[in-house]
């Protein structure tokens, strides 16, 4: 049970990672939102805004599906749901 619950822990951690990287991601692109005079950079950007905000759906979608046995999975799985659900422009 102890290695199970371990990748889980790994698994969550993971995803926060990712969301954690979503977010920085956005932030990024939202600033060079802001000084772009190229109309086919202004698309290419807001087509990576659609990618993360799709990605963000995605990760929701996985951690509602997470089924977990233990209180610390319960508990990891309802942290990655919140940080997930957070706007991404959330400071």
């Amino acid at each position: 049970m102890k290695v199970s619950l371990a990748t889980s822990d790994s698994l969550i951690a993971s995803l926060c990672r990712e969301m954690e990287y979503i977010r920085n991601r956005y932030d990024i692109i939202n600033k060079m939102l802001k000084t772009a005079k190229d109309v086919y950079l202004i698309k290419r950007l807001n087509v990576e805004i659609d990618r993360l905000i799709s990605r963000k759906d995605e990760l929701i979608a996985v951690t509602k599906g997470f089924k977990s046995t233990t209180e610390e999975g319960n508990l990891s799985k309802l942290f990655l749901l919140e940080i997930c659900k957070r706007p991404l422009n959330w400071h």
